[in-house]
């Protein structure tokens, strides 16, 4: 479950920094009011040379073949608060074993 976020947060447990919340636009160079982060350009494997070629426009421009745009000030973290399942998962455990209430079932290394 994404949740979203004003700002970078930071994991409770590891301090990894909230992504960014991007998305991908295609076709036509975006225009709008969000940040271009990065933009692929479409090229492909010449046969006769095996270089890289450049897929040009009409008027000479490269051609885009996608964008990566993100509204400034949105991040997000992949699992609610934290940002893996194993940050959640390690740091749930860390509260039942300060909570003590589960100890007692618990087994000991060495006593199988």
């Amino acid at each position: 479950m994404k949740t979203l976020f004003k700002r970078a947060v930071l994991c409770p447990l590891c301090d990894k920094k909230a992504k960014k919340n991007t998305y991908a636009h295609y076709g036509e160079p975006y225009k709008g009011n969000m940040i271009v982060l990065k933009t692929n350009y479409s090229n492909f494997i010449s046969a006769e040379t095996g270089q890289i070629v450049h897929v040009k426009n009409d008027d000479g421009t490269r051609r885009i073949r996608s964008q990566t745009i993100w509204d400034g000030e949105t991040y997000y973290h992949n699992y609610g608060n934290f940002c893996s399942t194993g940050c959640a998962i390690q740091y749930a455990n860390i509260i039942v074993d300060r909570s003590g209430s589960n100890n007692s079932n618990k087994v000991k290394r060495g006593e199988y």
